[in-house]
C-alpha cells in the first residue's frame, strides 16, 4: 500500500465516532492483509511491579526501532499469577474483538490469556513481534500452556502479529493481537509484515490513539448514561445540585440520584472523583459528545 493510501485508509479509520466503529475500521483494513481476527486490549491504571519491568527508555527505542529482529528470550520469564502486576478495576479495561464468542470467552473471560508467550511479551516491551504461541521454548511444558495451544489449535490461531503501544503516561498499557487466517503459516505472515509492516503500524497506531481519545466502548461496564455524563459535566464546572437541576430540567433530588449513580458505576466515592474518572474516560470533555443534547452548548458556556 503506498503511503498516499496508507494515510487515506488511516483517516478512513479516524472517521469512527467512537471506540467501536474506530475498531471496526481497523478489523475492515487489516483484513486486507490477512489478518482476520483481532484483540485489542487497553487500560489507564496499569501498575508495574517488579515481576515485570518495563525496558528503560534506550532498550524500549531499540525495541521499537528493530522489532522483527528482536530475539525474545522468555524462558526465565515469570508468567502472570496475579501478584506481579496490577491492571486496576476490570470493568476499567477496553476490550474490543471480532473473534467468536467462544475463542474470546475461553481465552479472555477465563483469563487463559495470562499463559500466553505473547501476551508476558507483550508486557516487558514495547514494539511488534510475531506470535509466540507454537514457540515450544517460551510456552512452557505447564498445564496452562497445553490449555492455551489445545484453544488456539481448536480455533485457528495459529500465526499473526502482537503489538505493544508505547505511551508517555506509564499507567497507560494497550496490546493488539492480529491473527492471520488459518491457512497463513507464521512464515507467510511474517512475509507479509516484512512487506507491510510500516503501513500495518502505521494503521494500527492511529487506530489506538484515537479509541484512547474517543468516548469508551457501548459494552464498556462503566459507560454512563447520557443524562449522568451531563451532570457530571456541570459538577466539574463547579456548579451546585441546584443549579444543574434548573439547568437540565430536573429535580434536585433527581440529580443527585444521577450523581450518585454516576458514582457507584465508576466505582469511586465522590464527585469530584467521578468528574476525574469520567474525564480519564473520556466520557466528558471530549471532542466527540453524541447522545447528549446540547452538550456542545453547555461545554462552550462554561469555557468562554
Amino acid at each position: 500500500m503506498a503511503l498516499g493510501s496508507a494515510s487515506t485508509a488511516a483517516l478512513d479509520i479516524r472517521a469512527g465516532r467512537n471506540a467501536d466503529e474506530i475498531f471496526k475500521n481497523l478489523t475492515i483494513k487489516m483484513a486486507q492483509y490477512g489478518f482476520n481476527r483481532m484483540i485489542y486490549g487497553a487500560t489507564r491504571f496499569y501498575r508495574n511491579a517488579n515481576t515485570f519491568k518495563i525496558p528503560p527508555p534506550k532498550a524500549r527505542s531499540k525495541i521499537h526501532d528493530k522489532p522483527d529482529a528482536q530475539k525474545v528470550n522468555v524462558k526465565d520469564q515469570k508468567f502472570p499469577q496475579g501478584d506481579g502486576y496490577d491492571f486496576g478495576n476490570p470493568d476499567d479495561f477496553i476490550v474490543l474483538h471480532n473473534h467468536t464468542n467462544g475463542y474470546f470467552e475461553r481465552y479472555v473471560t477465563n483469563k487463559i490469556f495470562v499463559s500466553s508467550p505473547s501476551f508476558v511479551w507483550a508486557l516487558n516491551n514495547i514494539g511488534k513481534h510475531p506470535f509466540l504461541y507454537r514457540d515450544k521454548e517460551a510456552l512452557g511444558n505447564s498445564k496452562d500452556a497445553a490449555v492455551l495451544h489445545q484453544l488456539n489449535e481448536k480455533y485457528g490461531v495459529l500465526a499473526g502479529y502482537t503489538i505493544s503501544f508505547g505511551s508517555a503516561d506509564r499507567r497507560i498499557r494497550a496490546i493488539l493481537s492480529l491473527c492471520a487466517t488459518p491457512d497463513l503459516s507464521q512464515n507467510k505472515v511474517n512475509e507479509i509484515w516484512k512487506e507491510n509492516r510500516d503501513d500495518i503500524v502505521l494503521l494500527c497506531s492511529g487506530a489506538h490513539d484515537n479509541i484512547m481519545l474517543s468516548p469508551p466502548p457501548l459494552s464498556f461496564p462503566q459507560k454512563l448514561t447520557n443524562k449522568q455524563r451531563e451532570v457530571v459535566l456541570l459538577a466539574g464546572y463547579g456548579k451546585q445540585s441546584a443549579y444543574i437541576a434548573t439547568e437540565i430540567g430536573n429535580s434536585v433530588k433527581t440529580v443527585e440520584k444521577h450523581l450518585r449513580d454516576s458514582r457507584d458505576r465508576l466505582g469511586v466515592k465522590t464527585t469530584a472523583q467521578a468528574v476525574m474518572k469520567a474525564t480519564i474516560l473520556n466520557q466528558i470533555y471530549t471532542r466527540q459528545n453524541s447522545g447528549v443534547k446540547n452538550i456542545r452548548s453547555l461545554f462552550l458556556r462554561f469555557t468562554i
